[in-house]
């Protein structure tokens, strides 16, 4: 395997992503509650960055890589900017409702991949089929509005709070704005 200038760049941001996110669990330093809602989603992120550049042609990463974990990430990061705001969301019954589409997509996954991955019993259909193409499509899609969605809604909460003090504020202005344009790229990036 011969590593590009890109490859070293993606490796480089993996590790970084790796140290970052296990320094703020487990240094004393950064251990909160807060913290490890952004530890989740830096170090969650950093494990897809990873197993989507890996080459290895192994079943378990490339299989656990086939997950839809895209639904996961975004709602690490709002708890995150619930948590800095202290913001009265967190008290709300529909908080862990958040969490909802990536189980339901991860079962609806799992059902498709007894047969195509793990041959436990065959579906009327194969993997090949327009319908899952189509499925699989539209998955994609969705993961990436719902980031989009999340982002927005946390730049909204970000903006709108008048009790949290300005700087971070702005920190987190900055960082959604960041998620943000990660986002638009990507939605170029599929369009074009």
């Amino acid at each position: 395997m011969s590593l590009s200038p890109s490859d070293f760049f993606i490796i480089a941001s993996i590790i970084q992503g790796f140290s970052i996110g296990l320094a703020i669990l487990y240094a004393p330093f950064f251990r909160s509650k807060t913290n490890n809602y952004l530890a989740g989603f830096i170090l969650t992120l950093s494990g897809m960055t990873f197993l989507g550049w890996q080459e290895f042609d192994l079943f378990w990463p490339d299989y656990i890589w086939s997950l839809m974990w895209e639904f996961l990430i975004p709602v690490f990061l709002f708890q995150y900017f619930l948590r800095v705001l202290a913001h009265r969301f967190l008290r709300a019954v529909w908080l862990p409702w958040l969490y909802f589409p990536f189980i339901f997509f991860l079962a609806i996954d799992l059902v498709f991949d007894l047969d195509f991955s793990f041959d436990l019993y065959k579906l009327p259909f194969k993997e090949s089929h327009p319908v899952y193409d189509g499925y699989d499509s539209f998955l994609d899609s969705l993961a990436l509005w719902w980031n989009a969605f999340l982002v927005l809604w946390m730049l909204r909460i970000s903006r709108d709070d008048n009790q949290a003090p300005h700087e971070r504020r702005r920190w987190l202005l900055r960082f959604g704005a960041a998620m943000l344009a990660t986002i638009a790229v990507r939605l170029l990036s599929d369009i074009v």
